[in-house]
């Protein structure tokens, strides 16, 4: 029999996309977690003090177990003593409908399981209740649009198939619009828990959430770590500018600063080396020798497609058009040499792009001699680079904040996470840009001794403390292994998410609390605790 059902399972599951039987046994897993967290839940719950009301969209995202972390999220912040509702996104997106439809048939017998003990709103409920969408929203929708191309796309180049997406996508957008908008109007939520920020309908999400004061939190993930944001995008490090100053301002003693300093410098060390944990550096010393590049400028890339980077331009239209328009100034207007650098992650299949910037730059500047392009997979360290480089231009890359606290002025023009902490220049015109790059190669920009120690903060907010590293996150096939409500409620690494979201603190700031008591001599666990009473309290 199971010869006979093999063949049929393999059919279904390549013309799905995923592994049906794999997703129906998840959907009997966190039925059964469901079930677990009722029984465990108290008699008489009393939700800490200034705890919010929970909404957690659920929906399909892509073929990941987003859904599923979803609704366990929610089920946590339940037992924590929050008011938590669900609201399945059940509209159609993307261009898989097969796909979508299974995933929408399991969680709905999820959320028929959750009915009776959460509330449970369904958005396709409140689909033409409120009217068609407004003119003011159409940039909204075809800016998010675009932007799905780009991410389905995976860059901003390739035009096959392009227009049709988009147009696809903005009928989808257009048609959950007015439905999203109608059921948070309905609902008094305090915080809306979603998964991305811009893929999807997730940035329709955040955007009515945000017109109607509710704080979104979101997270996102890789195989072993989470980013989540008690407020904004978390693939955007948006809770990083409050966690930043919030740092600067508790951080008052000389030993906690002293602290900070040195061990981002030392987690600084290992990236420069290739020895960090996500080892982007493909060498930890450059093929040749890099002399010839001094005084250049350093042109750091993004991964156009990646949500960290999406939909965050200032200045210019896009990528291609910042690159080719930079790069004409700099040429037509400067000696300098300008090194562009494609992101090093870039050589990775999961991390590859459809755009290829070389190709783009050998057709507007030929074998330009002052044109220097370095793709991800050549055998060059970036922040040898960086050492050589005069300036550094950067999109939202974390190397502006590396080479500020190194002593290099940073130009950016984008709405990046750290455009406006003070430690680069950040262009809102062409005008500004141009002027910030001229100010750059005359050594009119080099930051001071206090600017590096601002930049270093903030690269020890992001790079050391935003990190949540766990294998229970919805991209990693573990996600179900010997794991129980009990044991979730129990692990530091969630708690750490968990009490970030509740109590609306970045998780950067509780991880520094955690780490600089342990350097003291406390243990983690006896930290975390008294800082979970301590909020309890507040």
């Amino acid at each position: 029999m199971k010869k006979l059902l093999a063949p049929i399972k393999r059919k279904l599951g390549q013309k799905l996309g995923l592994n049906p039987m794999k997703w129906l046994k998840s959907t009997e897993q966190i039925q059964a977690l469901l079930q677990e967290s009722v029984r465990g839940a108290p008699a008489t719950r009393h939700p800490p003090k200034g705890a919010e009301n929970f909404a957690i969209l659920v929906n399909p995202f892509l073929a990941t177990w987003v859904p599923w972390y979803s609704v366990v999220m929610g089920l946590l912040l339940a037992q924590r003593g929050s008011k938590v509702s669900f609201i399945f996104d059940d509209l159609p997106f993307g261009e898989m409908p097969q796909r979508a439809a299974f995933i929408r048939m399991c969680i709905r017998r999820v959320l028929r399981t959750v009915a009776p003990h959460h509330a449970v709103l369904t958005l396709s409920e409140f689909s033409g209740k409120s009217g068609a969408v407004a003119a003011d929203r159409e940039a909204l929708i075809e800016k998010l649009a675009t932007l799905n191309a780009i991410h389905h796309l995976r860059g901003e180049m390739v035009a096959r198939g392009r227009r049709e997406y988009v147009a696809l996508v903005r009928e989808q957008l257009t048609h959950a619009d007015p439905a999203i908008r109608q059921l948070l109007s309905l609902h008094a939520f305090n915080a809306l828990l979603i998964p991305g920020g811009v893929f999807g309908t997730s940035g329709l999400w955040l955007e009515n959430a945000r017109q109607a004061n509710i704080r979104v939190c979101s997270y996102d993930a890789g195989a072993t770590v989470m980013l989540a944001a008690a407020n904004g995008i978390a693939a955007q490090l948006k809770d990083i500018p409050v966690a930043y100053c919030t740092l600067k301002a508790q951080a008052v003693s000389a030993g906690e600063k002293e602290f900070i300093l040195q061990t981002a410098r030392a987690e600084l060390e290992k990236r420069h080396q290739g020895r960090d944990t996500f080892s982007y550096q493909k060498v930890n010393t450059s093929a040749g020798p890099l002399e010839k590049y001094r005084g250049a400028i350093l042109m750091a890339l993004n991964s156009s497609w990646d949500q960290a980077a999406l939909g965050l331009h200032a200045v210019f239209d896009n990528s291609a058009r910042w690159i080719e328009e930079t790069v004409r100034w700099v040429v037509e207007n400067t000696q300098a040499t300008i090194i562009i650098r494609q992101h090093p992650a870039e050589r990775f299949a999961i991390a590859s792009t459809s755009d290829d910037y070389g190709k783009m730059l050998q057709q507007h500047f030929g074998n330009h001699p002052r044109v220097v392009f370095i793709a991800a997979d050549d055998p060059i360290n970036t922040y040898e680079l960086m050492a050589v480089a005069s300036t550094v231009l950067t999109y939202t890359s974390t190397i502006g904040v590396e080479a500020a606290a190194l002593g290099k002025p940073v130009i950016v023009a984008s709405h990046c996470y750290y455009a406006n902490l003070g430690f680069v220049s950040a262009a809102q015109s062409r005008q500004d840009y141009w002027q910030f790059i001229r100010m750059a190669l005359e050594g009119r920009l080099n930051p001071s001794q206090e600017v590096q120690h601002d930049a270093t903060y903030c690269y020890y907010a992001t790079q050391v403390c935003n990190w949540v590293f766990t294998p229970f996150n919805p991209v990693n096939d573990e996600f179900f292994s010997q794991e129980s409500i009990a044991s979730l409620n129990a692990n530091p690494s969630i708690d750490l998410i968990l009490t970030a979201l509740q109590h609306n603190i970045p998780v950067s700031v509780l991880n520094h609390k955690i780490k600089y008591a342990s350097h003291r001599g406390a243990q983690a666990s006896l930290v975390a605790a008294d800082l979970a009473a301590n909020l309890a309290t507040e």
